[in-house]
């Protein structure tokens, strides 16, 4: 098939849209003018180092340096073009790649931002923004991860010197698996247990250098390198270090909402959890991020199905676009539907960050529970739909997907940590649980609870509700979608609090109830925060309504009304147990949802194409030979593999000495 025919192909599918996909772009981005200003971003993306092609046939050392490559790059488009900060990371989110210098831009700069006192920040932040110093995060350990209470590195004040001890007391306080520590970073902020005296008083942040900024040689006293090959992530040289009593000033705690003073004194934080604040904001991230990648796969998949071809109905008929096979359009439009979905929680909670950081500016932390409850949450919820949507989207292409050259297995590889960094998924779960039982006692005791916990405020009214639906067009309205959302919410809730105080009368302790209560503790997380999915996704709806950029009727609300059905009846059939067992859905109302999803996927297959257009990925962005914009897949797969360095390497003497060799 010719690059011309796969042309006309994609543009038969883009003439038969529904709606403008431009327009929808807009609405993607959160306005037009941030189209215009993403697009005017990526406009300055052009050097040949952030072309995805060469990664292909890179090892580990190449990928590295040519993170740095393009690292060294954009700094210099941000110097020239005098960009901020937040540009300059949101120029990183268009790579399409990952740099080995990301986490010091995504994680080491706000962290600067958030813990460090005005005194600090005068001493490093513009240092940190200028690349005079790169840093890292350094809270992982060899033996621990999620558990930051059991961290084993200790920060020791030693009063005689008016400083800190920074020590590595066993093989298993290592730190490892820091992004940008393996050979990148001259600093990092140490996760450590503080101790004064006899006293230990928790995890806290120091500010600690590890290699010399000149010579980049490590510090006395530091073991440092990077913890060898990974599944993805390849440019980021993830590190250990270790400490052998490394002296650091007392100043250098970072010590914005806790402190030691000279002599000892130790001033406690106003709240327990800030000082994790900076991971709240990388959670944030990454539920704002998810779109990105789950967006880039549905792209690759989805415009790569209308081109290839199988099977005829008869011998007289060309061969089928594969993605007119319900079971292809099933397996790709809902996760198109989830993608948009995550772009509006990942808006949703972006600006719950953001709020909660411009709070605490001025010491305002009553948001802290629930930005950092629904933080947790979404991020597992997001990551995981994220990780397991990519998967499903490269073996939906095919014997292809399993290509490099697909850019599929590169995407996966990258978004893969995301259900484990900044607290693994499972874990994470119980921190969203914990609060929603906190604020179900609340509700109990007569307070009015606001915003997404407001059902708690109906809870017993939930669990007695009935699905009123009695044919497949029923399950369209909102307003049962959104009940159906909020009864299997509240109900597993209210399991898990029976769950806990039944364990509880049965002898077991605290811990062990807990412990013996996870499963519901895991399913209530996720009935909370897929609720919380669904109605940011209809309040764009009534939002884009309201101020006319979507009108009732029209075309983009029409289809994105579409996607919002779709994503809410596709996630009631996932876990449609769940919703059996609360007692909203029957056994035969599950077939009318089954059927409504069916023509939810024909109604909305004519737009598949431009709906991922409207994502508006370049295809530099993509990386893929067959998700490109032009249809050229087939011609691209030939031309990069004959890039292949083994097609170009004289291998004749190895096969000759193969063919002699005798078993």
């Amino acid at each position: 098939m010719s690059a011309s025919t796969n042309a006309c192909l994609l543009g038969r599918e883009r003439a038969g849209a529904s709606f403008p996909a431009r327009e929808m772009s807009f609405i993607l981005d959160g306005g037009e003018g941030m189209t215009d200003y993403k697009e005017r971003l990526r406009s300055l993306l052009t050097d040949p180092v952030f072309d995805l092609q060469a990664r292909y046939y890179l090892d580990k050392e190449g990928m590295y340096r040519r993170g740095l490559a393009q690292a060294s790059k954009i700094h210099k488009i941000v110097r020239e073009n005098n960009l901020e900060h937040l540009e300059h990371c949101f120029l990183n989110t268009l790579l399409g790649d990952i740099a080995p210098t990301n986490l010091h831009d995504h994680v080491f700069v706000p962290c600067l931002r958030s813990l460090a006192n005005d005194e600090q920040k005068e001493r490093w932040l513009k240092k940190a923004e200028n690349y005079e110093i790169i840093g890292c995060y350094a809270q992982t350990e060899l033996a621990h991860g999620s558990n930051l209470h059991c961290l084993e590195t200790t920060a020791t004040y030693i009063p005689e010197t008016d400083e800190f001890e920074i020590h590595t007391p066993t093989i298993t306080a290592t730190k490892w698996w820091i992004g940008c520590l393996g050979r990148t970073a001259t600093h990092a902020v140490v996760f450590a247990q503080l101790l004064i005296g006899e006293t230990r008083h928790g995890v806290f942040p120091f500010m600690v250098q590890v290699r010399d900024v000149n010579t980049h040689h490590p510090l006395s006293g530091v073991s440092v390198g990077d913890i060898g090959s990974k599944i993805g992530f390849h440019p980021v040289d993830n590190g250990y270090v270790s400490f052998d009593r490394v002296r650091i000033p007392r100043t250098d705690m970072l010590g914005r909402f806790a402190h030691v003073e000279k002599g000892g004194r130790f001033v406690k934080p106003p709240h327990a959890k800030l000082a994790y604040a900076t991971m709240i904001f990388v959670r944030a991230s990454l539920v704002f991020g998810a779109f990105n990648s789950l967006g880039r796969a549905a792209t690759i998949t989805t415009r790569y199905s209308a081109l290839r071809r199988q099977f005829a109905p008869d011998k007289k008929s060309e061969e089928r676009p594969v993605l007119d096979y319900l079971t292809q359009q099933y397996r790709i439009l809902p996760l198109i539907a989830t993608a948009y979905a995550c772009q509006f929680t990942g808006q949703y909670m972006m600006n719950l960050a953001t709020s909660l950081f411009s709070g605490m500016s001025s010491g305002n932390l009553d948001s802290l529970p629930e930005v950092h409850a629904t933080s947790s949450g979404l991020k597992s919820l997001v990551t995981t739909l994220t990780c397991d949507g990519i998967e499903v989207l490269r073996r939906a292409c095919g014997g292809h997907g399993f290509s490099a050259f697909s850019g599929l297995g590169h995407i996966l590889g990258n978004a893969l940590p995301t259900a484990t960094v900044e607290g693994e998924n499972y874990i994470l779960t119980q921190q969203t649980t914990r609060y929603l039982l906190k604020s179900f006692q609340r509700a109990v005791g007569g307070e009015m609870l606001p915003g997404n916990l407001s059902y708690l405020n109906q809870c017993t009214e939930l669990m007695t509700k009935k699905c009123p639906a009695t044919g497949p067009a029923d399950f369209l309205e909102s307003g049962l979608q959104l009940e159906a959302y909020r009864c299997r919410a509240a109900s597993l809730l209210y399991n898990t609090s029976v769950s806990l105080q039944n364990e509880i009368s049965a002898g077991h302790s605290q811990a062990d109830a807990w412990n013996r209560s996870l499963l519901h503790v895991h399913a209530t997380s996720n009935a909370h925060c897929s609720m919380t999915m669904l109605v940011n996704f209809l309040d764009k709806l009534d939002a884009l309504h309201n101020d006319g950029t979507a009108p009732i009727g029209g075309s983009l609300n029409l289809v994105l009304k579409q996607l919002c059905d779709l994503f809410a009846l596709f996630y009631m059939q996932q876990n449609a147990g769940e919703f059996v067992q609360c007692g909203y859905l029957s056994a035969a109302q599950l077939g009318m949802l089954n059927e409504q999803i069916r023509v939810l996927v024909s109604e909305l297959r004519p737009n598949a194409v431009p709906l991922v257009d409207a994502m508006n990925f370049t295809d530099r962005e993509l990386g893929s030979a067959l998700g490109r914009y032009d249809g050229r897949v087939y011609e691209t797969m030939l031309e990069w593999a004959h890039e292949e360095p083994l097609n170009r390497a004289d291998v004749s003497q190895d096969i000759r000495s193969l063919l002699r060799s005798k078993l």
